[in-house]
């Protein structure tokens, strides 16, 4: 609970630009952001070796004045101002970055150890959380391939709807400019997705109710 005339980190504009450029966090969650950083990073104090040398590095070519509050957080070094403002936002080098456990003191260390070992335990659980991505309609994909393939000989053919019967049977249902006699043709088409597809399918070129094959001159107007 933040007591009552609490100061609350915030980010200049300048800051959250940066931190959506260098860090790719938009402006939704900046506020949360900045306030982890200011009360759950690293301080100068934890930090020892080459990190802490690129960090005073950094915060000192940019920032010669008093009052500075460094963070380090996520592998993002946070450099505050006065009341508590954040500055800017700066990455932490890669190879600095991938070795970052071994730049910290002891305790420290332990914390950032229980850290990663919280973050990895809680991407685990958004994974097992996730749903499956539905799966498309084997009766669209019927269709949509053997269209496909059909064109590819340049025949004017296209597959309408696709009937179920089975797990591995089906009718297929279709129009075509082509000859209603092709036997070899349409032979192929059938054994061409046996093969490939593992279905056993027939075909139905779909007739108007006075009994004429539908085309598709007639059926595209």
């Amino acid at each position: 609970m933040i007591k009552e005339g609490t100061l609350l980190p915030c980010a200049t504009r300048h800051a959250k630009r940066r931190l959506k450029e260098r860090s790719g966090i938009g402006s939704g969650m900046a506020g949360r952001v900045v306030q982890k950083a200011y009360d759950a990073g690293f301080k100068p104090y934890q930090i020892r070796g080459s990190l802490r040398t690129w960090l005073r590095t950094v915060s000192g070519q940019h920032y010669v004045h008093d009052g500075l509050c460094l963070r380090i957080y996520r592998n993002s070094l946070y450099i505050f101002g006065g009341h508590k403002q954040l500055i800017t936002v700066y990455p932490i080098p890669e190879p600095l970055a991938k070795r970052f456990g071994e730049y910290l003191d002891e305790e420290s260390r332990k914390v950032w150890e229980r850290q990663v070992r919280k973050k990895a335990l809680a991407d685990e659980a958004k994974k097992a959380k996730k749903l499956p991505e539905p799966a498309a309609s084997p009766s669209a994909e019927i269709v949509d391939i053997a269209t496909d393939y059909m064109k590819t000989l340049g025949v004017p053919f296209m597959a309408l709807s696709y009937n179920k019967k089975s797990e591995t049977t089906g009718q297929l249902n279709y129009v075509t400019d082509n000859c209603y006699d092709d036997t070899d043709l349409y032979g192929g088409l059938v054994a061409w997705v046996k093969a490939e597809h593992g279905l056993d399918i027939t075909l139905n070129h779909i007739r108007y109710p006075s009994g004429q094959y539908a085309t598709l001159r007639r059926k595209n107007g």
